[in-house]
């Protein structure tokens, strides 16, 4: 059930941020300014005017990607307690494995069109395409209603939610480049999901908890490396509509939240 739809990319930015961690194709944003703008170093302008609407226009981007990233999660949450609470609806899913791998295959399809529809700079198809992902993945996270106490499960979101938030904020203000540990993250990360594929079939445990603990410090340090990198994203890439990439920088935050709180739920959740 964990979402790994994200895999490396080489959105074309200055520095070593060449391996983000986006689960969109390389070509997404298009050109990227000639600038020479590093995560480490501010950018330099005699136009001082120009400097602050762009400081303005990263700042909108980023409350975007963050406002859209809290609407997705509020869909899925509200879908997926409708359809735990429809005995039909949880027939229709999980009642058979085609159907199930329908609804996955459904997903991936939907961040492929997504992926082509931010391509071309198309912001309603690309919220469209965004928020159609959100209740796709509210239908298999239904599970977890049924799996867990909801005490649990608020208790997971709510710590989720501030280790999120501690990460998001360093994220946000450091001045380092976080090139080089994103790249050990993603290598991290898929590191853990072939293990977690071996760990199916030998159904250890303790692997199992091991497995957790490290997605969780992962998908902490991603946070921090996406959201510098939503920043860096919209000051090079001005001629995109804004909303564009506050959308895809929502998917990068969304698809942290997530695969944070279903481990946080997996490691301490207490199972019905």
């Amino acid at each position: 059930m964990e979402t790994n739809e994200r895999e490396r990319s080489g959105l074309r930015l200055k520095g070593d941020y060449t391996n983000a961690s986006s689960g969109y194709d390389k070509d997404t944003f298009g050109t990227v300014s000639s600038s020479n703008a590093y995560y480490d170093e501010p950018y330099v302008s005699s136009d001082s005017s120009h400097l602050i609407i762009m400081d303005d226009a990263a700042a909108g981007v980023m409350t975007g990607a963050f406002m859209y990233m809290f609407m997705a999660l509020l869909v899925t949450g509200i879908t997926a307690l409708l359809v735990a609470s429809s005995d039909a609806m949880l027939a229709a899913i999980f009642s058979s494995r085609l159907s199930f791998y329908f609804v996955i295959g459904l997903e991936f399809a939907i961040v492929m069109g997504a992926n082509a529809a931010m391509k071309h700079n198309n912001m309603v198809l690309s919220a469209v395409l965004f928020f159609s992902y959100a209740v796709v993945n509210g239908l298999t996270f239904s599970v977890i209603f049924l799996a867990f106490e909801m005490a649990s499960i608020q208790m997971a979101f709510f710590s989720t939610a501030v280790v999120f938030g501690i990460m998001a904020f360093i994220g946000k203000v450091t001045n380092k480049d976080l090139s080089s540990i994103g790249n050990l993250l993603i290598i991290g990360l898929v590191g853990t999901i072939i293990v977690s594929l071996v760990n199916i079939l030998i159904g250890s445990s303790m692997l199992d908890i091991g497995i957790s603990v490290v997605t969780i410090i992962i998908f902490l340090g991603l946070t921090a490396y996406d959201t510098k990198k939503i920043e860096m994203i919209a000051v090079e890439n001005s001629d995109y509509n804004p909303a564009v990439i506050s959308l895809w920088g929502a998917m990068e935050l969304y698809l942290d939240f997530i695969n944070l709180f279903l481990r946080i739920l997996s490691l301490f959740g207490k199972r019905k």
